[in-house]
């Protein structure tokens, strides 16, 4: 009986213990003084904590704690709030954290006027150039705070909602946020970047308050100067690089006015993938009239084709409601492309007709969309031709030709039987 209440209670803690990411809860944050950034960002670290996360700490020169073990990701994600340390640890170079993300892991990378090398370099990788230390962005017209005049604000959002609000339907526009940090660019180099926040018009980068004038031709203007930006790679990890610190400490999550703690607890489900992650189950196609599965079809047939989308958020997968995903059927180009209409169980359905071509064919739905994870599903069927008993037996155009051949078959019975049975008496003398 002691046995089954220690495995009930193992059941339990561990159902307990298991966070809201659907990739992991093994969550790696790398800070400057381990003391004093536990103080600075004590509401940022209590948002995962309730979010049930297996939080480890370490600063940035610890060697101890390594992203990789034995070709093996040791952690699911990765949180940089390192501002100060100039020499990151041999464990957080840019090539080992780039393939922490080659092995699907989840990077948020902050960054500040003190930002390291390290960091400048690892976001470059991804076409994303932060301005030059010892920089931070001015808006003479948009100041956060009245004895600050680098801390700004703006509510110049971009890119997909999804990845800064909530899944309810009832949820609100978000008020400004407040950022005090470094410019960043992208250099369109890399398209799977997305702006998620930008500065407004009046917004500069600038070295300090009496550096005199504006330069002329700066790429750090107006809204060229991104705040916070998005990117999904093709292994659909994500990453969030936020030029501003700051924008996660205690002191910018309680300002009046500002939506920061929503901000910044919004944009970190999705980086760690508790929201907007989508996945593709029971993919079939069969014809129309069947329900049974096949490899190979024949050309005209009436097909069918579905598979369940599902959308990760709460914990949970809930039916996926896209508006937007399509179906092709392809050998070197689309064939056929439907719009697929989801029901509310999450299931798309398409019926189509095969085209007159034989061959090998790709069923495919493949859908890219920035804010959700990417997804494909490809099925190769073969498309043959008529074969010899596949076609009707008659064929109502070849009536005149049937009339024709059944014509000349009665005309030469009837001359043949005249032929036959008209015999020529002869009179005898």
């Amino acid at each position: 009986m002691n046995s089954i209440y220690f495995l009930l209670y193992f059941v339990l803690a561990f159902t307990s213990s298991t966070s809201l990411s659907s990739s992991g809860s093994r969550l790696l944050v790398v800070v400057d003084d381990l003391k004093a950034d536990k103080v600075t960002y004590s509401k940022f670290f209590n948002l995962l904590e309730k979010r049930k996360y297996s939080t480890t700490f370490a600063t940035a020169t610890d060697k101890s704690v390594s992203l990789i073990s034995y070709d093996e990701r040791n952690f699911d994600h990765l949180v940089l709030l390192t501002q100060t340390t100039r020499d990151l640890s041999e464990e957080l170079t840019v090539a080992s954290v780039l393939n922490f993300v080659n092995k699907g892991g989840n990077v948020l990378v902050t960054a500040s006027s003190t930002v390291s090398e390290t960091i400048r370099d690892f976001s470059f990788e991804f076409s994303i150039d932060f301005d030059d230390r010892l920089t931070l962005v001015k808006d003479p017209f948009h100041t956060a705070k009245e004895n600050d005049i680098f801390s700004i604000y703006s509510d110049n959002f971009r890119g997909n909602k999804i990845i800064y609000t909530t899944k309810e339907k009832d949820s609100r526009e978000l008020k400004p946020i407040a950022f005090k940090g470094l410019a960043h660019r992208l250099t369109n180099k890399n398209p799977l970047c997305s702006p998620v926040l930008l500065a407004m018009p009046s917004a500069y980068s600038f070295a300090s308050a009496d550096q005199g004038e504006i330069p002329e031709n700066s790429p750090f203007l107006g809204q060229k100067i991104a705040l916070v930006t998005s990117l999904q790679a093709r292994n659909n990890a994500r990453l969030i690089f936020s030029g501003s610190a700051a924008m996660f400490s205690d002191e910018f999550l309680d300002l009046p006015n500002y939506d920061n703690l929503q901000f910044v607890d919004e944009i970190s489900k999705w980086v760690f993938q508790e929201k907007a992650v989508l996945r593709v189950k029971n993919a079939k196609h069969h014809r129309a009239h069947e329900t049974q599965q096949h490899g190979i079809y024949r050309i005209k047939d009436m097909m069918e084709y579905s598979l369940d989308i599902q959308e990760f958020y709460n914990g949970k997968w809930n039916p996926f409601q896209g508006q937007d995903v399509q179906f092709e059927a392809k050998m070197l180009d689309p064939y056929i492309r439907r719009t697929l209409k989801p029901t509310p169980e999450g299931k798309f359905i398409v019926h189509f007709k095969l085209p007159d071509v034989y061959g090998v064919f790709t069923f495919k739905v493949e859908y890219n969309r920035h804010g959700y994870s990417w997804i494909l599903s490809e099925s190769n069927v073969q498309v043959r031709p008529y074969r010899h008993n596949d076609y009707d037996r008659f064929l109502s155009s070849a009536w005149p030709y049937y009339t024709s051949v059944f014509s000349l078959m009665a005309g030469f019975l009837v001359v043949a039987s005249i032929w036959l049975f008209n015999e020529e008496k002869t009179v005898k003398k």
